[in-house]
């Protein structure tokens, strides 16, 4: 008895957190790969003298969209209903259970698709760019824009509100966007055994982590009469918990907070580590694996070098490329580019404190690389979600520019080693 008291109590007392709180304080920091797109405010270094911006090279994750299938909110959703079924759900497991079902009528023939946040990223994304990079997008002979997408509706419709924005911006452009499976093999080329076989490996991971970080007990206990109960219908433990965090942020940035309300600040942030530290196994360059997975990005890399040295030949008129791909494409780029947030060799249980997909790879996160010319001289800087950032392998000028001989050869010796 003094057991359940004290269980009701520590409960009430969570929700007391996140009451005054909210759920967004636990999203800003947890909500990972599942988080809609954080505007940071910063400064951007001074430009070295005599350097003037005339090339961008832009790549993008899609923005803030509905659950990607109907199987991520389905699958748990049966769960629950054949638990009920057999009466074993509690009054706070027939309440889950119902908020999967609301979530599901939000999602009507929606599943996958681009949300109207995610839109209004994309918008302010472009808008933002013209504004910082006026003299990029002010050139007399340089007015063509090309985009690509993958063929998923969700990134077609991302580049189609970043291009409109950049076009009311600056109507001189001639903007042309592609998209098929061709691009999608480029842009993000997970589909290969290789991959599912790492995501399996990264699930046991985190299964372990879970195991030995996540109350199963208290998270079960609320929704299930029994333990007993709970693990003859849930036969991955790990499952109901991460799906629950997975749906719950996603509701949350659709307006729905029925279901994030049902897990503790507790309970969401380690099924956030377990889930960060999972994706980051995955894809990223992870300790004995990852230059395998990594590597597997090395076309669209190759491509987008071509594509920077077509830029800069003086007939040229581009003004910038334009690439809107998934957070499975651009985690293993990134990584394999060398870029400072994307660290290498790190252990599952310290991915966490050294790698934040909530702020590196968010909906809607963007890689800008900026292009200056002086005279036959030309640098480059990165700018990771509108933030300046490094590649810490390379030296660089005045801190965040770097020689686009020395980047370009330092990427060429990756791709060939």
């Amino acid at each position: 008895m003094r057991r359940i008291v004290i269980s009701f109590f520590v409960w009430g007392f969570a929700l007391w957190i996140v009451a005054q709180n909210g759920p967004q304080s636990l999203i800003t920091e947890y909500g990972g790969v599942y988080s809609p797109y954080k505007v940071k405010a910063s400064s951007l270094t001074p430009v070295p003298q005599g350097y003037s911006p005339f090339y961008i090279s832009h790549v993008s994750r899609h923005g803030s969209r509905y659950p990607v299938e109907w199987s991520y909110v389905n699958n748990a959703l049966q769960i629950l209903e054949t638990s009920n079924r057999h009466g074993v759900l509690t009054n706070e497991g027939r309440r889950l259970l119902e908020s999967y079902k609301t979530l599901d009528s939000i999602c009507d023939k929606m599943y996958g698709m681009l949300c109207a946040l995610g839109a209004d990223e994309h918008q302010g994304i472009a808008r933002r760019m013209v504004k910082r990079f006026p003299e990029v997008f002010s050139s007399q002979h340089r007015i063509k824009v090309n985009a690509v997408s993958t063929d998923k509706p969700r990134c077609i419709t991302s580049a189609a509100n970043f291009c409109s924005a950049l076009a009311s911006s600056c109507n001189r452009l001639e903007i042309n966007v592609m998209s098929g499976p061709k691009y999608t093999s480029i842009l993000c080329n997970d589909a290969g055994p290789f991959v599912k076989s790492n995501n399996k490996k990264g699930g046991r991971l985190s299964d372990a982590y879970m195991q030995s970080h996540f109350d199963y007990e208290s998270f079960y206990g609320r929704f299930y009469v029994s333990m007993e109960a709970a693990r003859k219908y849930n036969s991955l433990m790990r499952f109901l918990p991460e799906n629950v965090y997975v749906n719950g942020t996603v509701a949350h940035y659709l307006g729905y907070d029925g279901m994030l309300d049902l897990m503790t600040p507790e309970e969401y942030r380690q099924a956030a580590i377990s889930y960060n530290s999972k994706m980051y196994y995955s894809h990223c360059d992870f300790k004995g694996m990852g230059k395998e997975r990594i590597r597997l990005q090395g076309e669209m890399l190759k491509g987008m070098i071509e594509d920077a040295d077509n830029a800069m030949k003086s007939a040229s008129d581009i003004v910038a490329d334009l690439r809107f791909s998934h957070d499975t494409g651009m985690m293993p780029l990134f990584s394999l580019m060398g870029l400072s947030p994307f660290p290498s060799s790190v252990a599952f249980d310290k991915v966490f404190s050294n790698w934040n997909s909530s702020y590196w790879m968010c909906m809607a996160t963007n890689l800008q690389m900026v292009f200056y010319q002086k005279e036959n001289s030309v640098i480059v800087k990165f700018m990771l979600n509108e933030c300046e950032v490094t590649i810490p392998a390379l030296q660089a000028i005045d801190g965040v520019y770097y020689p686009w001989d020395t980047v370009k050869a330092y990427w060429n010796q990756l791709l060939m080693s």
